[in-house]
């Protein structure tokens, strides 16, 4: 059955309401009430947070792969507070599921998807504070400009 394009265009309308927008991972409230409103510190703290926590991500698939719980839950232990920082509170009921199953050593199959998936979501906030960064430095450029 041929279909002709004008036909399946009609019936697909795509407005702002139906273009669904990824969450947002971060929350930069509390970090930007604790810094006063320095932007600059802001950029710095997410440049920091976007250069060193990829180097641990690697660090705990390693230690996945490895079998390391211990690792795991150490390299953990160490980014929990950045992340906090950074995302609020979204993050952190998963940190201590992943670091009370450390402790308590479940089947290392399942400590592995829930680790892996922990992995991949941090990723995804490392991602959208590239994203912010850029906008960040854009509006700053934008704004040093003077058109008049």
């Amino acid at each position: 059955m041929r279909v002709s394009k004008n036909k399946i265009n009609s019936k697909v309308k795509v407005t702002p309401r139906t273009i669904k927008k990824p969450e947002l991972l971060y929350n930069l409230d509390n970090l930007i009430d604790m810094l006063n409103g320095d932007n600059d510190m802001l950029y710095n703290i997410i440049n920091i947070f976007i250069d060193n926590t990829p180097k641990e991500l690697k660090k705990i698939e390693s230690a996945i792969d490895k079998g390391q719980i211990q690792k795991i839950n150490f390299v953990l232990h160490k980014v929990r507070p950045s992340v906090e920082l950074v995302s609020g509170k979204k993050f952190i009921r998963k940190f201590t599921y992943v670091q009370v199953n450390c402790r308590c050593y479940i089947e290392k199959r399942d400590l592995k998807v829930i680790v892996l998936n922990l992995v991949k979501n941090l990723y995804e906030l490392v991602a959208q504070l590239k994203e912010f960064q850029g906008f960040y430095i854009e509006r700053k450029y934008i704004n040093k400009i003077n058109i008049f």
